[in-house]
């Protein structure tokens, strides 16, 4: 059985570099039945992106509620980038 559904979530992005260790860490909400639309640069500067390396990632962890989203990639002609966010 689910729970009732919290107001907000309260979602953990973490900043790992291309070998998986963790250069930071942010957090973010999104209320419930909502979306959130961000960039990577919303929560990490440009020194901390430039410290991770060629090819990082970003961990999303979040307990208070289930997620589903889409990302893409920017560079190079024809490149195409979408991140989103859905709390539920």
């Amino acid at each position: 059985m689910s729970l009732a559904w919290h107001a907000f979530s309260q979602t953990a992005l973490i900043l790992r570099s291309t070998g998986g260790e963790e250069i930071a860490r942010a957090e973010m909400t999104i209320p419930a039945s909502g979306s959130r639309l961000w960039r990577v640069q919303d929560f990490f500067d440009d020194a901390l992106i430039a410290r991770a390396g060629a090819h990082p990632y970003i961990l999303v962890r979040d307990e208070t509620c289930r997620l589903f989203g889409y990302h893409g990639v920017e560079g190079g002609e024809g490149s195409f980038s979408l991140d989103h966010m859905f709390g539920f």
